[in-house]
């Protein structure tokens, strides 16, 4: 069976490996021909990947499905039924893990979705569309997936795999990472090339904000240190890897795994940087750890603030003060490390005078950079529900639900003045000349600055 990977063109500002298709086109490529393509590295189009697609003549084309493709993917979808009505299209991702029922009553050119990690279930999906013995009770056994069966909608109980390992790498040689443009996570990096990896899935915290565990669960689990090392090995000789970032949630939640990991990266001479741009805890760091990391080659921890409110951070259960945040923040300024922080405004019950002293607290923290955010409702947050529930987001428009757009603002507060907020916290942290000038000694090439200036005039002026 002829299988393609895609990953929709966005308005995403990072354009990194999709390595959730890579474990995808792994569990998958053994007794099927697989490729994947990246739409927005590519610069690639719904029409000129439909008809990719049909020339191709692709048995089955599985998508990421993020929130903010909703309109996308309903495009995409029906214009594929057109032109290559033989192709099975199958999704995964965020969104249909969130409302995997809503997901198929909306879009009825979507054959299958999958809610939750696919790695077991896609191959027995493949395997089962190719025997062409595709009935009820073949599909009932297929972990997390998501089908029609006559009218109704029937979604199969998900299946954990405990065991990272027994998954393998992602497709390394089809994802091509050395292949990427310097539009890395976090629009910085200290070497290039960049490879994303994960280590840990699932995570046991409550933020309300937070719709994460959606796919992966709130139990952590985590590869083995040998099999992590192995993978940076292949990265490094084989793909020409200079830095890892490391995309976990929850990388530093065992403290005996990291100081293993540093001395590891220490022991070997690998010569790499490393980052953490998806974000730490900051309540697991500590002087010691942060001293070993920085040995290790990690440069740059961005880190989770969303508030300069003790009354907002106790209402999404962040389980931090912002005399915490100022004192954690100090430390890793002072470990010689750079600092990004993550902001969130518009929280239910959020009013003006918080979000201005969000701003304000943020502009007195040892912070390189900082990335505000408006509030975005995902589907499976506990926000979502909450909201959902009080009947203040019946008419979501989902194709705003992205970072820099406003989708929902708190009572007392327009979506134009939540947007007006974000972008005034935003010229206030950035237009300063320290800043302007740290950030100009970060840039390593032409094409680098050619992508950090696009992202800066679109964040400070445009949205």
């Amino acid at each position: 069976m002829k299988i393609l990977l895609a990953k929709l063109k966005s308005e995403a500002d990072e354009i990194i490996p999709p390595i959730g298709l890579g474990y995808l086109a792994t569990a998958v490529r053994k007794k099927h021909e697989v490729e994947i393509l990246d739409c927005l590295k590519g610069n690639i189009g719904i029409e000129k990947l439909v008809d990719f697609i049909a020339k191709k003549n692709f048995d089955l084309a599985g998508v990421l499905f993020f929130t903010m493709n909703f309109p996308d993917v309903k495009k995409f979808s029906e214009l594929l039924k057109q032109k290559s009505p033989g192709t099975k299209l199958v999704v995964g991702g965020p969104h249909p893990s969130a409302l995997p029922e809503d997901t198929m009553k909306n879009f009825p050119f979507i054959d299958f979705a999958f809610a939750g990690e696919a790695e077991l279930g896609f191959p027995m999906l493949a395997d089962i569309l190719e025997s062409k013995n595709c009935d009820a009770q073949a599909l009932l056994k297929i972990p997390a997936l998501v089908w029609r069966n006559g009218k109704k909608i029937v979604v199969n109980e998900k299946k954990t795999v405990c065991d990272l390992d027994s998954l393998g790498f992602p497709s390394w040689d089809l994802l091509k990472p050395e292949s990427y443009p310097q539009a890395p996570h976090g629009s910085f990096c200290k070497q290039f090339p960049v490879a994303p990896i994960i280590i840990t899935r699932g995570c046991p915290y409550s933020c309300t904000f937070c719709a994460g565990h959606v796919v992966s669960g709130k139990k952590l689990r985590s590869r083995t240190l040998e099999n992590v090392l192995y993978e940076i090995r292949g990265l490094v000789k084989n793909h020409g890897i200079k830095e890892i970032h490391i995309e976990d949630d929850n990388f530093t939640f065992n403290r005996q795994f990291v100081v293993d990991f540093c001395n590891a990266i220490i022991n070997e001479n690998l010569n790499i940087s490393w980052a953490c741009p998806n974000g730490m805890r900051l309540d697991t760091l500590d002087k010691e750890l942060l001293a070993l990391m920085k040995k290790s080659g990690l440069y740059s921890i961005s880190v989770g603030i969303e508030s300069g409110s003790d009354r907002i951070l106790k209402l999404v259960k962040k389980s931090l003060t912002t005399e915490k945040i100022r004192e954690k923040v100090q430390l890793i300024h002072d470990a010689g490390l750079h600092v990004i922080g993550f902001i969130i405004l518009g929280f239910p019950g959020e009013t003006k005078e918080d979000i201005e002293k969000t701003i304000d607290f943020v502009c007195t923290l040892p912070i390189n950079r900082v990335a505000f955010s408006c509030l975005q409702p995902f589907p499976g947050s506990e926000v979502y529900n909450n909201l959902l529930e009080k009947g203040e987001i019946k008419n979501v428009s989902w194709e705003t639900c992205f970072l820099f757009k406003a989708t929902y603002s708190p009572k007392g507060i327009s979506i134009e003045e939540l947007r007006k907020l974000r972008q005034k916290g935003l010229r206030r942290f950035y237009l300063r000349p320290k800043i302007m000038l740290s950030m100009l000694r970060e840039i390593k090439s032409p094409r680098h600055f050619f992508f950090v200036l696009k992202r800066g005039i679109r964040w400070l002026f445009l949205n």
